[in-house]
């Protein structure tokens, strides 16, 4: 039976995908490799590890499809399912030890319009995480013809936390222990009774992401959220939430710094003189439990 050879070393198995479709070095799908291979001293040699295997001519569909999911997948071999994802990228947040984020979240729902513009700054010290998150959100209710701001400051130094807020002229702050939950607390409830699927990978503020998307129902309401997830360090970057026929939500990353210097200084905290203080520990509150992941 007639049959031909490919490499499998240091090429990126694009390379076997055109080779098993025909296009050699030339490209697939008009997007030409050797000049890409080239400019990673990829073009000759495979080193000690290539190996030569014969194919036949009967195989190459096979292996051609077997290619373009692999590539269409991200390189996930195995099939990674969404939850495993999530998984996997929980632990990418290990590997930043300073981050600053700043987002705006505007939602649009049953005539309120709202609008969260927030910063947050978080360092790694040992093995604490100190925090810093500052939030300033507009309403403005057409319906009711009304305006309201509120902000909201909380502020942990791995000892206590301090969650302060104002709102029209009073300045509340509660005083609590630190809790230490995942970034995707929210993913994880909605994954216990939605149904998730990933989508083809988008880039966002120069970082790689996977794209999750969780549809479900709320009561009688249908709901679709989207999250842009970084590749590197397990950041919710974006997000979209839609409710059918009520309305949307949108959150969007407008800057990023990752592994730059932050002073201390950020995460020390002066309440004010006028403050309302409330301590968790004198009222009996409950620290919240992380959803159960295998639920």
């Amino acid at each position: 039976m007639p049959h031909f050879h490919i490499r499998v070393g240091c090429w990126p198995v694009a390379r076997m995908v055109c080779y098993l479709a025909g296009g050699g070095d030339s490209g697939f799908a008009g997007i030409p490799l050797r000049p890409i291979a080239e400019s990673q001293g990829l073009s000759h040699g495979f080193g000690a590890n290539s190996m030569r295997i014969g194919i036949t001519r009967h195989s190459s569909r096979f292996l051609t499809l077997a290619a373009f999911l692999y590539l269409t997948t991200g390189g996930s071999s195995s099939g990674e399912t969404p939850r495993e994802t999530l998984q996997r990228l929980e632990k990418q947040q290990d590997r930043m030890n300073t981050l600053f984020l700043a987002t705006t979240r505007t939602e649009q729902r049953d005539g309120v319009h709202k609008e969260t513009v927030a910063r947050t700054f978080k360092k790694r010290v040992g093995s604490v995480w100190l925090t810093r998150q500052e939030s300033r959100t507009t309403t403005t209710d057409k319906t009711r013809k009304q305006k309201s701001l509120s902000e909201s400051l909380r502020v942990s130094d791995g000892v206590s936390e301090w969650t302060e807020t104002r709102l029209d002229g009073q300045t509340i702050v509660l005083k609590s222990k630190p809790v230490v939950t995942s970034a995707f607390t929210e993913v994880w409830a909605l994954l216990k009774n939605g149904t998730a699927k990933m989508k083809e990978r988008e880039t966002v503020k120069g970082q790689p992401c996977v794209v999750l998307e969780i549809a479900g129902e709320t009561g009688s309401i249908p709901y679709r959220v989207t999250y842009w997830i970084s590749e590197r360090h397990g950041l919710i970057l974006k997000k979209r939430h839609v409710w059918a026929g009520r309305g949307t939500a949108e959150l969007r990353t407008s800057a990023l710094a990752l592994d730059e210097p932050i002073a201390d200084s950020e995460f020390a905290y002066a309440l004010p003189p006028d403050a309302r203080v409330i301590d968790a520990g004198t009222i009996g509150n409950k620290q919240p439990r992380e959803p159960d992941k295998k639920d």
